[in-house]
């Protein structure tokens, strides 16, 4: 994979969509100007770069497993020291979905511009699952990013999300990114945990906060198709990045110090081929948070 900076565009909310109830289980982004129809652009993983030293990490609660979880771990009930939680979900309904949720519209294409996005049309709920399927149709591949808590951003923060994914044929990703609220990318830099194929494994990517570009990355032989916790540490100074609660990256060259946002964006891979129009990808949601310094 290969690090390309493009040329961002400005970041608007989208108005929420219906969103499409599924019933039983599912299959294993100076100041702002009117968005174009590219969207705004996001950066890719690179050849990893060597972790500077750091601070120890902040404690991780641990998570109980409990066999009536869809994954099979709940969600913790507290953040740890030093954190105050300003969103959690771990139930899931059409209407908490609408409230609580924004998304890029369908005017705007993905990174590699094979995709085009799609609001909330493709995400839906199941049984204790939050679920977002992306794949084509008659126009083509359809992408999703979607941005919980409506997009608000923050100058730090603790996000995690317990997911797993699956996937038919090859040709789509995830890039579950902050994104800075100004959209200067990439003066701002950017932080993207898990960043990769959903048939391969998972990247953690700082993108450095300078206008020459440059990154940190920390690539795992863990599978995007098994049930994984992802958690994004974010300080002044200093990023962290979690694998079911097991450090696995500590970065803290020019890090990102602006507000920034989570997107949840999943879509096609950077390539000069779209994927086949019988490739189709399924994420599986289970429980999301996010929390401030204290």
């Amino acid at each position: 994979m290969s690090a390309r900076p493009r040329t961002t565009h400005a970041f608007v909310l989208a108005a929420s969509v219906a969103v499409v109830m599924a019933l039983g289980a599912c299959s294993s982004s100076g100041s702002a100007t009117a968005p174009t129809a590219a969207g705004p652009a996001q950066p890719t993983s690179s050849t990893a770069t060597a972790t500077p030293s750091s601070p120890a990490p902040t404690p991780t609660p641990t998570a109980t497993t409990t066999p009536g979880s869809p994954s099979g771990v709940v969600m913790p009930a507290a953040e740890p020291a030093g954190w105050t939680r300003v969103y959690g979900r771990d139930t899931w309904t059409a209407r908490t979905v609408s409230r609580e949720f924004t998304a890029y519209p369908s005017r705007w294409r993905d990174t590699s511009n094979h995709g085009r996005y799609s609001g909330l049309a493709k995400v839906s709920v199941a049984p204790g699952l939050l679920v977002v399927k992306i794949g084509s149709d008659k126009t083509g591949p359809r992408v999703t990013a979607i941005m919980p808590n409506l997009g608000k951003g923050q100058r730090n923060g603790r996000y995690s999300i317990r997911a797993r994914t699956a996937a038919v044929g090859t040709g789509y990703k995830t890039t579950w990114v902050l994104w800075p609220d100004d959209e200067r990318w990439p003066l701002r830099g950017s932080m993207a945990w898990p960043d990769g194929a959903i048939t391969g494994t998972p990247t953690a990517i700082v993108h450095w906060a300078t206008p020459v570009g440059g990154q940190d990355t920390f690539s795992q032989t863990a599978s995007n198709t098994d049930w994984h916790t992802y958690t994004i540490e974010w300080i002044p100074g200093r990023a962290q990045f979690f694998l079911d609660g097991v450090l696995v990256g500590t970065a803290t060259n020019k890090i990102p110090a602006t507000s920034m946002h989570w997107v949840l964006q999943s879509e096609t891979v950077l390539g000069a081929t779209p994927p086949l129009p019988t490739a189709s990808a399924t994420i599986q949601i289970d429980w999301i948070t996010m929390a401030k310094r204290a």
